[in-house]
């Protein structure tokens, strides 16, 4: 439970960088919580202990969680743009990639 709280505090550090650099509208925050039970639920499929430090899973969930926040964004009507899409791909990569290594590697232990 503290690793999900660390990569959605990891998760909103990033949107606020995002907010200050202006690819990402304040309307980003609002993925937060979606992000939270997104990971949560991707959390299912990391079980196994391995020493991979990066696995094509990891690619398919990011790609998975980026496309649903897209379709939020387009059902709340928003334009997006390629630096955007591109800007939050980089955000859930790197806050799965956070996530899923701290349960691999945890369970080796």
């Amino acid at each position: 439970m503290l690793t999900l709280s660390i990569t959605t505090l990891f998760f909103l550090l990033f949107l606020f960088l995002g907010n200050v650099l202006q690819f990402l509208n304040a309307q980003a925050y609002w993925m937060m919580p979606i992000f939270l039970l997104l990971l949560w639920g991707v959390s299912f499929f990391y079980k196994e202990a391995n020493t991979k430090s990066i696995e094509g899973k990891d690619f398919l969930f990011t790609l998975i969680i980026t496309w649903i926040f897209y379709l939020c964004y387009q059902l709340m009507g928003f334009a997006i743009s390629k630096v955007f899409f591109t800007y939050y791909y980089l955000v859930v990569f790197l806050c799965v990639e956070l996530y899923a290594d701290s349960i691999r590697f945890k369970s080796l232990i």
